[in-house]
């Protein structure tokens, strides 16, 4: 019999969510599992530190951005593809094999009811998802106000509004496609039909939006 701690509810709502952390980062995993998450978090990580490099180049941030060099918004835009790929395998692997696997039985074993399973999910999703936008945007925030000619903290005080509308924006763009891709992966049992429909649904729209568009 187990004779450690009992957390409850709340335990069981916590270990549903770090191993939903785990993985989606593949942390635990096979080394091939842990590939393609931590790729598209370098790559998001690297871009940030390109633009950032670009700025400094220019010597100047005023006339670097009147040279067309793209800053949040166009970092923002530049991995949001990048993210999409994401999105399409976190959603799927959040759900789908604890369904084929039989794991859905023992969680609701312990005291876990579905709103609680749900929630730890999507608690998950939403961390991992949303720091692939925020951690970049963090890089790119403080390199631009390290290179900035006024100094960083008057940098820093200038652009206050960086500090909500970064946020802001990650929990739409996060929530509309988190949205799509969870009712998908209720649906679809299997992993890689449900990223591949998720893709396809997301491009099949842009390709409508873009054709009735003025």
């Amino acid at each position: 019999t187990y004779d450690g701690p009992r957390s409850g509810p709340s335990g069981a709502r916590r270990a549903v969510y770090k191993e939903g952390i785990r993985r989606v980062l593949g942390l635990g995993r096979k080394a091939r599992q842990k590939i393609f998450p931590w790729a598209l978090i370098t790559i998001a990580v690297i871009a940030a530190a390109v633009f950032i490099g670009i700025h400094w180049a220019i010597g100047n941030i005023e006339e670097s951005l009147r040279e067309g060099v793209p800053t949040y918004g166009g970092l923002f835009d530049f991995y949001s593809g990048i993210s999409l790929l994401f999105i399409a395998l976190a959603g799927p692997l959040l759900l789908a094999p604890d369904r084929t696997s039989g794991a859905l039985s023992v969680y609701f074993s312990r005291p876990l009811t579905v709103d609680g399973y749900l929630g730890a999910k999507v608690g998950a999703f939403a961390t991992v998802v949303g720091a692939i936008y925020i951690v970049p945007q963090i890089v790119l925030h403080l390199g631009l106000a390290l290179i900035s000619d006024e100094g960083f903290l008057p940098y820093l005080g200038e652009h206050l509004d960086i500090l909500w509308k970064v946020p802001v924006t990650t929990l739409a763009f996060v929530g509309l496609h988190g949205a799509i891709v969870f009712i998908l992966a209720t649906v679809i049992l299997r992993t890689g039909i449900a990223a591949a429909a998720f893709l396809g649904l997301i491009v099949a729209g842009r390709c409508i939006a873009g054709a009735v568009s003025p």
